[in-house]
């Protein structure tokens, strides 16, 4: 049995792995921890590639590590595995692993030679004539039985001595693969979207050089051949073409291809008919317009990950397959992906990729992939749509704009940076005297509230708000100053942009008030804003917020902001908008990520020591009773059993506290008093009561008789969890003759519990309210996290400052109606 109990594999665990996304750090952290805690003389690690085609080594410690720069794999997915195989139908036990997915241990080098399939290949070059007394290796599955690596331990050693795994060992081991397979299989999710953001980088900084380079010498060709070779590269595909529509004709033309379709530049070409006389299943080959021509003719577009699926839409027809594909090569489309090039409501044409390759082997386009492509599209269309439709000057102006906005966004997947770039951007593009971003608090849809400025707008952040009504509710000429919502609210509510060339057209907006305008300009100094565009953050139909600039400037004189300002701007809210929308979807995608890996692993957990924490259990209660039969029985024998139940109570309520934390919430909101509720989490509390009394703590709650009503809209059970978890840290940092000290405050948004205590503040060292992090010996580290997550259920925060020596927690609720 290893030397850990099962909480402390547990915490070590976590704390190794749990928010580490780099692949290559989280292996070595997977091998030096199994090691050890199994006091292994070797420890390997077996992955398949992403396609699951090759099994090799990818990290080892001990005598296995000679082998990691081994060149070919150890097993490959299309070997067959024979019950009894001959020697040269043998995989190997760790190829046998991940084929069957079945563990196998063995506590003596007779044992394991009797596999059927061991071969020992490199047992002579690793061991010499030691051999391997004692091993046991178990596949790493996921979700659906997916196994997508092998895990090994070899020769337990204790104090120099050879020993056997045991059933104990098994058992945790287990546990830990299915922790660790969990784990890494989110780190290539993770590595995935990150793969993405820099191959949308690339893209864009690509893109950015050939709009750039763009001169009179330099026709449009020079950009269509840019922007296939640039999308063929990025996406690792054989073939990327561009079709544009000849509106003379009607037809689409290839301008601009890549690969085997470059061969039909200028030659290949689709009829389009109008969309009402487009069959949806076309009854005859006659009917088939094309798929190239269907994705320009519905602006809708197209992944097919295989051959089946692309020639399973109603209009493919395969048309120039015969010139792409000759007869006899055994070629043909492996995977296809076409989008429409939209500008405005105008289909300019369609940009298509097919045959994607990762080395040698072709592999599926993701949708992962359809999102990169769909977003190069759009800007793609734009700058086809600049150059088709304007004067140069104009044209340059504007793709230059959208490229300084996409190469300040692409990447960005933190809040904070995302925004004070967005807001610093828009100042610099239009030289303007202010820029800021309104956002739609998510705990509160009806409120729109500055979060980021740059200019004479910064000092209103977190301050300046407004209130988000219905559409139906806005009236469209309020007779009255109450009915006005304001211009940033009138801009969120409805969707609409407005640009004002000075402030007359400003105040003449039937809902300007001008609510800030005192903050912004000091009284007596003749300062006002001499020009206004403002413009939705708009995701689909969803509005995030509000983008607004003030008062442009050129060579020091204020100037109007005109209908080509309003594109450029356009561009910068769209991109922020969706870079927004996105770095919010990839933190929910780590939060959702890390509770699914805590909660598959206890339920792993849960399930492997169940039955192992029964059967001791019960045998330590049968062993207690049958030393009270015995009247020799010392009082020592008495004491070591009920520290064996102690014990096993203790991992019990472990395992059921992780699994409690990982489960997802949907909070059941009701009236409560919130009095009643601080009270039963604290001075009524049966268990901290008697805390109290024996450690002579004294308590007290503050604030209750003042305010204006007691009563809230919660979740009583998860608000009296969260605040117990909070006593109950109080009571592990304090000691005798302590004090804990809850006070209740309204303030202008809702409800503020504090929960203060002496007893030294918190280790500020830790993350404190992420899971598992936590520096006392028996604690997992939970209590904080789930403080934390039932707050945030009700659109609550939680933080902590230290105060008068000592820690404080303060809760912050919303009013809910």
């Amino acid at each position: 049995m290893t030397s850990y109990s099962i909480s402390q594999v547990l915490g070590k665990i976590s704390k190794a792995v749990v928010g580490v996304f780099s692949i290559s750090d989280l292996q070595e952290r997977v091998v030096d921890l199994c090691q050890d805690i199994f006091e292994a003389r070797d420890c390997s690690l077996f992955l398949f590639d992403e396609n699951r085609q090759e099994l090799r080594l990818v990290a080892a410690r001990g005598y296995s590590a000679k082998f990691l720069d081994y060149p070919d794999p150890i097993f490959e997915s299309h070997q067959q595995v024979v019950e009894k195989p001959a020697d040269d139908e043998k995989v190997g036990i760790t190829g046998w692993i991940a084929a069957t997915g079945r563990s196998f241990m063995s506590n003596s080098f007779k044992e394991l030679k009797e596999h059927p399939h061991w071969r020992g290949v490199f047992d002579e070059d690793r061991l010499g004539s030691k051999g391997v007394h004692s091993f046991y290796g178990v596949p790493l599955k996921v979700a659906d039985d997916e196994i997508i690596g092998v895990l090994k331990i070899e020769n337990k050693r204790v104090e120099g001595r050879g020993q056997p795994f045991t059933d104990d060992d098994a058992h945790i081991f287990d546990i830990l693969a299915a922790y660790i397979a969990t784990t890494i299989a989110n780190a290539r999710r993770v590595g995935e979207i990150k793969r993405q953001s820099k191959q949308l980088q690339t893209i864009t900084d690509a893109l950015q050089q050939v709009v750039s380079s763009l001169s009179e010498e330099l026709p449009m060709q020079h950009l269509l051949d840019e922007i296939v070779e640039t999308t063929a590269t990025v996406l690792g595909a054989e073939a990327c073409v561009l079709f544009l529509k000849d509106d003379q004709r009607d037809v689409l033309v290839e301008r601009a291809g890549v690969g085997y379709v470059a061969q039909l530049i200028g030659k290949a070409e689709y009829a389009l008919i109008p969309r009402e006389e487009l069959a949806e299943k076309p009854a005859t080959d006659d009917e088939k317009v094309g798929l190239t021509a269907w994705i320009a003719i519905t602006g809708n577009p197209f992944l097919a990950r295989n051959n089946a699926e692309l020639q399973k839409h109603p209009h493919w027809r395969g048309k120039y397959d015969p010139e792409h594909y000759p007869e006899g090569q055994g070629k043909r489309c492996q995977s296809f992906l076409g989008v429409p090039l939209l500008v405005a409501d105008e289909i300019v044409g369609v940009l298509k990729v097919e045959n994607k390759k990762v080395g040698d082997s072709y592999v599926p386009l993701t949708d992962q992939d359809r999102l990169v492509f769909e977003v190069l599209a759009r800007s793609i269309a734009i700058a086809i749509g600049q150059i088709r439709k304007q004067r140069v000057q104009r044209e340059q102006a504007v793709t230059d704009a959208m490229y300084r906005v996409s190469e300040a966004l692409a990447g960005r997947l933190e809040t904070e940076p995302l925004l004070q770039e967005i807001v610093k951007v828009g100042k610099e593009i239009f030289n303007a005297e202010a820029c800021v971003i309104f956002l739609v608090d998510p705990a509160d849809p009806d409120r729109l509230v500055e979060t980021k400025g740059e200019g004479y707008v910064k000092h209103l952040e977190g301050i300046a708000e407004y209130h988000l009504i219905p559409p139906d509710a806005l009236i469209e000429q309020p007779e009255q100053p109450e009915d006005r919502v304001g211009l940033t609210a009138w801009i969120a509510i409805t969707g609409q942009p407005f640009l004002a060339r000075n402030n007359a057209e400003l105040r003449d907006h039937p809902h300007w008030r001008g609510r800030y305008d005192p903050e912004h300009y000091q009284a007596g100094s003749g300062k006002q804003c001499n020009s206004f565009l403002g413009l939705p953050l708009r995701v689909g139909d969803e509005i995030l917020g509000v983008l607004k600039v003030e008062n442009k400037q050129d060579a020091g004189e204020y100037v109007p902001f005109d209908e080509r300002d309003q594109q450029l701007f356009q561009l910068l809210a769209n991109s922020a908008a969706i870079t927004i929308r996105n770095t919010r979807d990839f933190q929910k995608l780590q939060e959702t990520q890390q509770l699914a890996s805590i909660g598959r692993s206890a339920a792993a957990m849960a399930h492997h020591m169940r039955t192992p924490l029964q059967e001791i259990r019960i045998t330590a209660e049968l062993l207690l009773e049958d030393l009270e039969e015995r009247k020799h029985a010392s009082a020592k024998d008495r004491e070591d059993i009920a520290d064996i139940l102690g014990a096993v109570e203790r991992m019990n309520d472990a395992v059921e506290r992780v699994r409690e934390a990982a489960k997802p919430l949907g909070p059941k909101l009701d009236l409560y008093d919130i009095g009643e509720i601080i009270r039963n989490s604290f001075t009524d509390n049966n268990s901290f009561a008697k805390q109290f009394q024996e450690r002579a703590i004294s308590t007290q709650i503050v604030g209750l008789e003042n305010l204006k009503t007691s009563v809230i809209r919660c979740d009583r059970n998860l608000i009296e969890e969260a605040i117990s978890n909070l006593i109950n840290n109080s009571l592990e940092a304090i000691g005798a003759n302590g004090r804990i000290i809850v006070s209740v405050l309204e303030t202008q948004e809702g409800l503020c519990i504090e929960v203060q205590d002496n007893g030294g503040g918190a280790d500020t060292n830790l993350t404190l309210f992420e899971p598992f992090n936590t520096n006392k010996e028996e604690g997992l580290g939970l209590g904080l996290f789930i403080v934390r997550r039932n707050i945030e259920a009700h659109g609550g925060v939680v933080s902590y400052e230290e105060k008068d020596k000592g820690a404080c927690f303060r809760i912050e609720l919303p009013q809910h109606e």
